[in-house]
């Protein structure tokens, strides 16, 4: 099995503020941003292969 690698990323304070925020005051289930952030860049990735296929499919 293969090591997971990693890279950092520069993000707004004010931005992770708010997602630190959101994680402390909810139940979502995320222990902490990094968690947050990697479930909502795969979720948009999702989304974004999602309407490709769509927009293939229509044409």
């Amino acid at each position: 099995m293969s090591k997971q690698e990693y890279v950092t990323f520069r993000i707004p304070k004010s931005l992770i503020d708010s997602v630190e925020e959101l994680i402390k005051e909810s139940e979502l289930g995320y222990r902490n941003r990094s968690e947050f952030v990697i479930e909502s860049v795969r979720l948009r990735l999702r989304e974004l292969k999602t309407q490709k296929e769509e927009a293939v499919a229509s044409v």
